[in-house]
């Protein structure tokens, strides 16, 4: 696996909607790629919320607000990154068969979307520190 040594401004938002853009933060995973290794772009927590800015997941005064929390106590927020790295493979795993004409394997991800629910409700942890706009949405409901 490669780093991404690019700023977030330059990812191209192609995808044709937010969770795809969000998936496309990684390259050279697809079958069939010319690429010789996979190029991970989510280098840092705060690279995230520079490319979150970018993909207009949070306004301007939010990524203000935030910045300082960010970007000085990036290392503590390793654990909060490697989850939303886990979170973005789960869409992946879901998306890619679907692209093309396969079926929905959630099933798979129904582990990684347990503990995101888990840790952004706070269950496991305290009131979560990533908090976006919309980012629930994202996550699909549970089921009993």
């Amino acid at each position: 696996m490669t780093h991404f040594t690019g700023t977030a401004k330059s990812i191209r938002l192609i995808g044709g909607a937010r969770v795809l853009d969000f998936i496309n933060t990684t390259n050279g995973r697809r079958p069939g790629t010319a690429l010789k290794a996979v190029e991970e772009r989510l280098t840092s927590f705060g690279f995230f919320f520079e490319w979150a800015r970018h993909a207009s997941l949070i306004t301007a005064q939010e990524f203000d607000d935030y910045k300082p929390m960010a970007f000085e106590s990036a290392m503590a927020y390793q654990p909060d990154l490697d989850l939303i790295i886990a979170f973005r493979e789960c869409l992946y795993r879901a998306f890619y068969p679907l692209s093309a004409g396969g079926a929905r394997p959630m099933k798979r991800c129904s582990r990684s979307t347990r503990r995101l629910r888990k840790v952004s409700s706070g269950a496991c942890c305290g009131p979560s520190r990533v908090s976006l706009p919309g980012y629930g949405s994202l996550v699909p409901p549970l089921r009993s």
